[in-house]
């Protein structure tokens, strides 16, 4: 039978979400840091404010994202032995703390 998303184990699709959501985090904590730069002539000052705002508008696309962590944990820690949980929830907590500073 040909594997689909819905096969995949849920250690997988676990790994594979929250590599997405710490790559999207990444991307724009990257982007704001350019941007928090206020030196410079007012145009450049004014481009760098949209592109804030821009970024802005990108949260809700990040809270999926995360969402979709929290999700594929529920899964992952639904069907995990004891002793595998702990690493598991470390990793929940982390994209959490870099969650709230994005």
């Amino acid at each position: 039978a040909p594997t689909g998303a819905m096969t995949q184990p849920p250690q997988e699709g676990f790994d594979r979400s929250v590599e997405d959501a710490l790559k999207w985090m990444k991307a724009v904590q990257e982007r704001l840091q350019v941007n928090d730069n206020t030196q410079g002539p007012r145009a450049a000052l004014e481009a760098r404010l949209r592109e804030t705002e821009k970024l802005c508008q990108l949260e809700p696309e990040g809270r999926v994202k995360v969402d979709l962590v929290l999700r594929a944990a529920e899964t992952l820690l639904a069907c995990c032995h004891e002793d595998q949980k702990p690493p598991i929830l470390a990793q929940l907590k982390d994209i959490k703390a870099q969650w709230e500073e994005t």
